[in-house]
């Protein structure tokens, strides 16, 4: 069973690594968590987000899904 987790996201680099951080910290086996990054495609830190998930989370199950900026 894994546990998902939607992070929706824009621009927070340094929010989002603090948030996986503690999300890791707090589970007791990181093998049934999953991360999903909500990220719109002109974020204009999705270069700098993609670096650090790469550097800092690379033995975990953390997704980058990118989507077209809603207007709502």
């Amino acid at each position: 069973m894994k546990i998902s987790v939607l992070l929706p996201t824009r621009n927070r680099v340094k929010m989002v690594k603090k948030t996986i951080n503690s999300l890791y910290d707090n589970v007791s086996n990181t093998d049934v968590l999953e991360v999903l990054l909500g990220v719109d495609k002109d974020d204009p830190s999705l270069e700098s987000l993609n670096k650090m998930i790469d550097e800092s989370f690379k033995n975990f199950d953390i997704k980058i899904c990118i989507s077209e900026k809603r207007h709502g």
